[in-house]
């Protein structure tokens, strides 16, 4: 992420953030939608609110958030 080491910075889709969980992840957030009736649902999307509305830009190769000051013009 210099001038001698460059990266290619991908966008991730508006749930990306999917992507990452695992199987736990996935078996408690079904088993809380079920308990609470699907407002554990609504509290998913809120703590993602960023991520679904402004995603953002991740290195290719380390998976580490690139900030749009860092791309060339």
């Amino acid at each position: 992420m210099s001038e001698q080491n460059t990266v290619l910075a991908v966008r991730r889709g508006r749930f990306g953030f999917i992507e990452k969980w695992g199987f736990l992840t996935w078996l408690i957030a079904v088993v809380l939608m079920i308990a609470t009736g699907g407002i554990w649902l609504f509290v998913i999307i809120g703590w993602h609110y960023d991520d679904i509305l402004l995603p953002k830009y991740y290195c290719n190769q380390c998976d580490a958030e690139v900030p749009k000051r860092d791309f060339r013009a």
